[in-house]
């Protein structure tokens, strides 16, 4: 009987890149796809064989196995030349003896490495309900789904999330997570779902993000169990739970004694110090109504109190979340609980999901904050600096220019050691709101957008190992009648980089379209598709445009299925094969009635933009259209959007 030999990933590339391989493995042949004689999804090797038939042609063919169970690792490097070279007459029990001898090594090595407390136990499972803990760095990345590395073709994103909040709409209801329909194929293609309302009011749901990943067959890559939602006014942080019904989402419950009744007190354990809080009872519906167990042991909601994150943090303003390498969630925040500008992060525990404190150390807290990046093969962390809250919170003002109010610099970080190494200066009042690496691991650079000067900054790694940054993209202000200022600068909200690091996609909330730059090593980007999605400069609105080094004249507002878009471009989300660019219009809620009061009483909406990924090149797409005008309690404000099963903005990989 033939003998068979299976590899994890690891030994694989090993195998492939060591002096032991030439084609094959002294006698040894790996198995192709479609023979019959793979399990697992993992690469075999059997005796006998002296070429690797198949492999030059079928590219992608040959696959290992991974930790998780579940897909296909990326083709070995250097396997395809390798392939068409015959195999050296060697001895095929030495070679059995040597691959043995590197799979108990490699066992031993990831047994020590995987059994600290940072990383949860990688076991092999076979579907999502074994909701398997892996490391991040053995899912694929972006750029190996886009570039063909997996052998299974990439699904469609079927259902997203998008926050949406009542806060500054005149309607006292609490902030919810929708739940958008967007199958082509389903009845209720570019609906809502599903909304999963919060147990409080005035959260400002804001910014969120995915965590606790596993594998999953279907998707061929991850799929998240947990979402970290903070409130960006309230500072509470909600935990929802993914795992059972990703088109249902629900708060995460927690089982703990009850003693005095739903509405008792009970201590609470923060980094070693009680203290009493009240816990919340289970939401009975969607209106947040409260309902009583019949148990002894009340269903408590997972929901971190604004309390705790003042008094153990003295952080406020929470914004953006991340999962780090490590399993824990890293929160960045924008103010203290006073209103005034700091930054610096709180970091939640990736097991429990339990406050943990401050990320820095030493009380390193920058001046600013509001979104971050990192690159763990890099090592290094950069995070931007946002405003004051208690000088723009209630809206923007022109006289607060000049003061210090807004952000100026981005921060360079060390990941390990959690301390800022460098503080880059780009210029005053220049507002760095979004930062985005390139999706390449191990790239040393990206951009970062500057909202109210409207410059797009790529940054990158010098020689003398220190970070610089130099100008990329300059979109140039307008002169204008009837607005706040007698010039508009370019209001840049979000960039996003496509998962193969071709495109760069910008929101210009102000002047109201959505830009797509060809981003070219040596060169700077070129812009190649441009729509307009609302803005303050359409034509028959207020503001009239007196002087335009870019247009002729002033666009049409933006008509889809009979419903005018109100706002701008704000918050962006690329598909996971680049080719489907998702945009709502709601950046914050005080400055959406600023600027915007149609988009307020209207509502905001989400539009789909169809992109040219082989030359460049924007289309709105007329046949989908999210109303968030028509929701049940009244017009509402859609802010950030992520897909279950990962998008471009959030499948960061060690």
């Amino acid at each position: 009987m033939e003998q068979m030999l299976e590899l994890s990933p690891s030994q694989g590339r090993a195998l492939a890149q060591g002096p032991h391989f030439g084609g094959a493995v002294g006698g040894l042949g790996v198995s192709t796809a479609g023979n019959g004689q793979e399990a697992n999804g993992g690469a075999i090797i059997s005796p006998g064989s002296s070429s690797l038939p198949g492999i030059c042609s079928l590219g992608t063919s040959v696959r290992q196995r991974r930790g998780d169970g579940d897909g296909f690792a990326e083709l070995v490097p250097g396997l395809a030349h390798e392939a068409s070279e015959p195999a050296e007459p060697t001895g095929s029990s030495r070679a059995r003896d040597q691959i043995r001898e590197m799979a108990f090594e490699e066992q031993t090595c990831t047994e020590q490495q995987i059994s600290g407390p940072d990383w949860r136990l990688a076991k092999a499972e076979t579907s999502c309900a074994n909701k398997c803990k892996v490391p991040c760095q053995q899912f694929q990345t972006c750029q190996d789904i886009v570039k063909g590395g997996c052998c299974v073709p990439v699904p469609r994103e079927e259902i997203a999330y998008v926050t949406c909040t009542y806060r500054n709409t005149c309607i006292e209801k609490p902030d919810f997570l929708a739940v958008i329909d967007l199958d082509p194929c389903s009845p209720c293609y570019g609906q809502v779902i599903h909304r999963l309302v919060m147990p409080n009011l005035g959260d400002e749901l804001h910014s969120f993000g995915l965590s606790d990943p596993c594998a999953c067959p279907e998707s061929c890559g991850t799929r998240w169990n947990k979402l970290i939602l903070p409130g960006l006014i309230s500072s509470r942080i909600y935990v929802v739970d993914l795992s059972c019904q990703c088109r249902a989402p629900r708060l995460c419950k927690r089982e703990q004694p009850q003693q005095v009744g739903l509405s008792g007190t009970k201590p609470l354990r923060v980094l070693g110090t009680v203290r009493d809080l009240r816990w919340q009872t289970v939401p009975g519906s969607e209106t947040g109504a409260e309902r009583q167990e019949p148990e002894h042991r009340a269903s408590l909601l997972q929901i971190i109190p604004p309390e705790c994150v003042f008094w153990t943090c003295d952080k406020g303003y929470l914004n953006v979340p991340r999962q780090l390498p490590c399993g824990d969630v890293l929160i960045a925040n924008v103010g203290d609980p006073a209103g005034n500008s700091k930054g610096g992060f709180v970091v939640l525990d990736g097991h429990n999901f339990e406050l943990k404190g401050n990320w820095e150390k030493d009380c390193e807290s920058p001046a600013g904050g509001y979104q971050f990046w990192f690159q763990p093969c890099l090592d290094v962390l950069i995070s931007t600096s946002g405003f004051a809250f208690k000088c723009v919170g209630c809206g923007f003002c022109p006289d607060d220019l000049k003061k210090g109010v807004f952000g100026r610099n981005i921060y360079v970080w060390n990941l390990s050691c959690r301390r800022v190494i460098q503080c880059i200066d780009l210029g005053e009042d220049s507002l760095p709101l979004s930062v985005k690496f390139l999706h390449n691991r191990n790239a040393a650079e990206g951009y970062v957008s500057c909202a109210l000067s409207g410059v797009i900054y790529r940054f990158f790694k010098c020689q003398r190992d220190c970070w610089e940054v130099e100008e990329a993209i300059c979109i140039p202000d307008k002169e204008v009648k009837g607005w706040i200022m007698p010039r508009m600068p370019a209001f840049i909200v979000d960039i996003v980089i496509s998962p193969d690091d071709r495109f760069l996609y910008v929101s210009n909330w102000w002047h109201g379209d959505v830009r797509q730059y060809e981003l070219t090593r040596g060169c700077k980007p070129r812009l190649v598709g441009q729509v307009f999605v609302g803005g303050s400069i359409v034509r028959c609105g207020p503001v009239a445009v007196c002087r335009d080094e870019e247009l002729k004249c002033q666009p049409e507002p933006l008509v889809i299925k009979c419903r005018r878009v109100y706002g701008g471009p704000s918050r962006l989300q690329l598909s996971r094969d680049g080719k489907r660019l998702y945009v709502t219009t709601s950046f914050y809620s005080a400055w959406d009635r600023q600027f915007y009061p149609d988009m307020v009483r209207e509502g905001a909406v989400m539009v789909l933009i169809d992109v040219d990924t082989e030359r460049g090149g924007l289309t709105v797409n007329k046949d989908f259209l999210v109303d968030f005008g028509k929701e049940p309690c009244g017009p509402c404000l859609a802010n950030a959007i992520h897909f279950p099963c990962g998008d471009a903005t959030t499948e960061v990989f060690s």
